[in-house]
């Protein structure tokens, strides 16, 4: 029996300009399983259709509207969790992926290579290897104020959200996990330094048992792929410095 994979992909205002880039090289992404695609965006999309023939199948669409950033983003957890709600009508998924607007699948990859039963399977941010995986040089970093519920005590690989995939049951534990954090911070008028990833990064510290971190290879910055020493990637993030969102961090404390 095939895998059924529930896809989840959000993107609104410019960055509905990814999805051609995105659906074209779906049919390298594990070939062998059903795929569902569960589409939040603000744009119809109708032209999908054209593309993936018997490779992937539309299951949900849902309008959202473009919001400021971070809240979109903020939001991507809710838009899983409601995909995964709408598949259940349909058929059950064994697993579910998030993807990141701007993700490519340049080469092939099967099951085995990142289907795990007990985990998900998740990535570095692609510059934590360049960094030599030291948290003290690596740009970005934990949120170290105590008052935010994503706060991280010791060591932490810093992994970003933009793809990771994992059994159903598991991936509903981890958003409603990060819901629950993030409602608290909104509340007190708190976002993190790195919105979702923020979210993200405490449930993987805290789990640690419960992810596969994957080989660089498998999420490269592609305009850095070199600079990073992975000429090669299985799949790329693109650059997005031609999408626009009205930023509204300054709102917050």
């Amino acid at each position: 029996m095939k895998n059924k994979i529930l896809i989840v992909w959000v993107s609104t205002g410019d960055y509905t300009k990814r999805f051609p880039k995105f659906i074209s090289t779906l049919n390298n992404f594990l070939p062998e399983c059903d795929k569902w695609l569960a589409i939040f965006s603000d744009t119809e999309l109708g032209w999908f259709r054209s593309y993936g023939k018997n490779v992937y199948s539309i299951k949900y669409y849902h309008p959202i509207d473009h919001e400021p950033w971070p809240f979109i983003t903020l939001k991507k957890e809710f838009y899983i969790l409601k995909a995964i709600e709408a598949s259940y009508r349909l058929s059950y998924p064994q697993f579910v992926c998030y993807c990141n607007s701007n993700i490519e699948f340049r080469h092939e990859i099967e099951c085995d290579e990142i289907l795990k039963l007990d985990k998900i399977s998740v990535c570095h941010n692609p510059a934590w290897w360049h960094e030599g995986c030291d948290p003290n040089k690596f740009t970005y970093g934990k949120p170290i104020d105590p008052k935010f519920k994503c706060a991280i005590e010791g060591y932490y690989e810093y992994l970003q959200a933009a793809f990771y995939i994992g059994p159903t049951e598991l991936m509903k534990e981890l958003s409603e996990s990060q819901m629950e954090m993030m409602s608290y911070d909104l509340a007190h008028n708190r976002i993190p330094p790195f919105h979702d990833e923020s979210y993200f990064n405490k449930w993987c510290h805290d789990n640690m048992n419960k992810i596969n971190i994957l080989p660089k290879e498998y999420l490269m910055d592609y305009d850095r792929k070199d600079l990073f020493e992975c000429p090669d990637p299985k799949i790329v993030m693109t650059n997005s410095d031609d999408t626009q969102y009205e930023y509204k961090d300054k709102y917050f404390k």
